[in-house]
């Protein structure tokens, strides 16, 4: 240390004045803000400065050379040793043939002020909270962005489904944006073609129904004029009549129930999406993104279900027509199983469900068109897990049959099936009495796997009540046969 140096004259005569340049040349450097000077016995000979809050003790622990010797919130007090010879350090000359020892006459205490330190932390924290500042409002106009950019084509979309509601069929959706709001955009479009072309045609068979109606009450009344001629022919043609009129009522009626049921199928989810799609308009500014992430996939779910719903009626109509085609292959029954079974994965341990699949150790390959029996088997699992309590088992089990060909049957525990609706549940839209109030459903997947069993394998399907309780499906399909 230079001070400690040029303090040497200063402590060999005793008299601080020797030095009192040198401490003004060392108050000069910033942050220094006090020098003393002390003999070895402790006596203050120099002080120079602003005045501390800490002093050396009389005979200090000095070090060989100069170092940091106490610490305080504002400042760091140094020491260092003067020695006679003008060396800090114990040095030998070259040319000495005895060591000489430096001999120590004093030390000095420089102060050194932290200001300056605690003014550059402050420096630092303000720049970061500028930073932060100036971030934090970038990030703010970006959402704000992002937010109406998301909600304007769910406004258009919104304003759209509200005249679907009102009745009009041919409206379309033109939204541009994101890959999710065109996802939603076609399936909307695809949604009202398919309605429009169902409407038209529901129509038109009411019109052909109602003509027929008429046609046949004009007949009867004709067979009435001519009943005390052609009693034989009038009684004979009557029977037919009935026949007839009731087979028309019985058309009715169920025409009335299939557009009764598709009424509340089509609307219940089509209020979802307009019902979250309107909480999301109203609440835009007060809810969290995760909330209206939550709204966006309610309207995503109700557009599925919209979307099963119609294509489970245009499997329905072309299997009913003999218009659906089939891709039949060798392949194993147990790997269809388990792919079906691993798509219900997260709602079985939801309802605490175990399933376990019984079957034999030998596996066949046999002849059928994967894709179509594993909707049979997504179907029967899917009632299955629909009508099981919570902490039950389901069964499935596989078995290869004598006659060549396979069985699979899926059983539950759930409220079973009366036995007089044991066959209708395979008609179109018939459900369970037990269960038509509680599950909810269409009616349309029995129908559909009883076709594609019956129709695309040439096997049968039917459901029978388990004496323990609970309901088992169960198919058979010939095992090296193609349609």
């Amino acid at each position: 240390m230079s001070f400690a140096r040029q303090s040497t004259l200063a402590l060999l005569y005793g008299h601080g004045e020797n030095a009192r340049e040198a401490a003004r040349t060392t108050l000069g450097f910033p942050a220094v803000k006090h020098v003393a000077i002390y003999d070895k016995a402790g006596t203050l000979l120099l002080d120079k400065g602003e005045p501390i809050d800490w002093v050396p003790p009389p005979v200090p622990r000095l070090r060989a050379d100069h170092g940091l010797a106490h610490e305080t919130n504002s400042a760091w007090h140094f020491l260092a040793p003067v020695y006679e010879s003008g060396q800090e350090e114990n040095e030998e000359s070259p040319f000495s043939l005895d060591r000489v020892e430096p001999k120590l006459i004093g030390y000095v205490h420089v102060v050194l002020d932290k200001s300056g330190l605690y003014a550059t932390q402050r420096s630092i924290f303000f720049d970061n909270f500028t930073s932060a500042f100036i971030f934090a409002a970038i990030l703010l106009f970006l959402l704000q962005w992002l937010t109406a950019r998301v909600t304007r084509p769910l406004n258009d979309l919104a304003l759209l489904m509200k005249e679907a509601e009102q009745g009009a069929v041919d409206v379309r959706s033109s939204l541009r944006g994101s890959k999710e709001m065109l996802n939603m955009s076609q399936a909307f479009n695809k949604m009202m073609s398919v309605l429009g072309e169902r409407t038209t045609r529901l129509d038109h068979q009411n019109a052909a129904l109602l003509r027929e109606m008429e046609e046949r009450n004009q007949a009867e009344q004709q067979l009435i004029r001519y009943r005390d001629h052609l009693q034989d022919m009038v009684d004979e043609q009557t029977r037919d009549l009935i026949e007839a009129r009731d087979a028309a009522l019985v058309a009715e009626r169920a025409m009335s129930a299939f557009l009764a049921n598709m009424s509340h199928e089509l609307r219940t989810p089509l209020h979802g999406i307009l019902s979250f799609a309107s909480f999301g308009m109203r609440k835009l500014d007060r809810v969290s993104k995760e909330k209206l992430h939550q709204y966006f996939q309610e309207i995503h779910d109700s557009g599925s279900q919209l979307l099963r719903l119609l294509n489970d009626l245009l499997d329905l109509s072309k299997l009913r027509a003999g218009k659906m085609t089939y891709e039949y292959n060798k392949s194993d029954i147990f790997h269809t199983v388990h792919i079906v079974l691993n798509e219900f994965e997260g709602l079985l341990e939801e309802k605490n469900i175990e399933v376990v699949v019984n079957s034999m150790d030998v596996h066949k390959l046999i002849v059928f068109d994967e894709n179509r029996v594993a909707q049979v088997i997504r179907n029967l699992v899917s009632n299955a897990v629909k009508f099981s309590p919570k902490n039950s088992l389901i069964e499935v089990e596989v078995s290869y049959m004598q006659d060549d060909s396979v069985s699979l049957s899926v059983s539950d525990q759930g409220v079973g099936i009366p036995e007089d609706e044991l066959d209708s549940i395979f008609s179109p839209f018939a459900q369970s009495s037990k269960t038509q109030t509680n599950a909810g459903g269409t009616g349309l997947g029995l129908p559909i796997c009883k076709e594609i069993i019956e129709r695309g394998h040439h096997g049968w399907i039917r459901a029978e009540n388990r004496e323990e309780g609970g309901t088992r499906m169960t198919f058979n399909i010939p095992a090296l046969e193609a349609a």
